[in-house]
């Protein structure tokens, strides 16, 4: 284990996603095969700087912790070279057991000193944050995994409101409303038992032989139970 990696489990090489949700339409397929993919490519990309262990439990180094080494070496290897020529200057001045030679050895090496203590405190910061970034990026899954079921089943719902008659003429997809009155929207979020604002009307087909006059439906602040609507004849 080195000096830089993370305390604790660490990133694990192949993350296992949740199963998509089976029996949703193909944009949803669509959509959630696009945002698997996309979500592992940034996991493997964060994967790459952070480092991972791997299915035997070896720590694998990433490209982070690589460099610091080697930054490491250089400044470990400079500040060696900076003692060797105030060494090299003393004994040309005969100065070499005096304590100014002391003095300047720790002159000289002192940006070394400061980079190597840099690289102690920053790395392993950089590592911490790469690692919440990757936890962040498997959870981003589940929310937007979860948004695209909700636009699915308000196109499953819309699509059963229009197929059963509601709206008295189907479904119109560029003005987004129903023929004959009340908004998919409205439709859909009645049929899936979603939120809609208190007392907005939803205009639903009527039954009977022959129609002549729409009853609008109510929701209720405590939430909206849809129920098929009285019609009232004209006369």
């Amino acid at each position: 284990m080195s000096a830089y990696a993370l305390p604790g489990p660490g990133l694990v090489k192949n993350p296992v996603l949740p199963a998509a949700r089976g029996g949703q339409d193909s944009q949803y397929a669509a959509g959630e095969a696009q945002l698997r993919a996309d979500i592992l490519r940034r996991y493997q990309d964060i994967l790459q700087q952070i480092g991972y262990k791997d299915e035997s439990g070896n720590y694998i180094p990433g490209e982070v912790e690589t460099q610091a080494k080697r930054q490491e070496a250089e400044l470990t290897r400079n500040q060696g070279l900076a003692e060797e020529e105030v060494n090299k200057q003393a004994q040309r001045e005969g100065t070499l057991f005096s304590g100014l030679r002391s003095q300047n050895i720790a002159r000289a090496q002192h940006p070394f000193v400061q980079g190597l203590a840099d690289l102690a405190a920053d790395v392993p910061k950089q590592l911490q944050q790469l690692y919440q970034q990757g936890t962040r990026t498997l959870e981003d899954y589940t929310i937007q995994n979860n948004l695209l079921l909700a636009d699915a089943a308000a196109r499953g719902a819309a699509r059963a409101a229009a197929a059963a008659g509601y709206g008295g003429g189907g479904y119109s997809g560029s003005s987004g409303s129903l023929a004959g009155g009340g908004s998919p929207d409205d439709i859909a979020a009645a049929l899936a038992g979603g939120y809609s604002p208190v007392n907005n009307p939803v205009l639903v087909a009527p039954s009977g032989n022959p129609p002549t006059y729409w009853t609008p439906s109510y929701r209720s602040p405590e939430g909206y139970n849809f129920k098929t609507s009285q019609l009232e004849r004209m006369g």
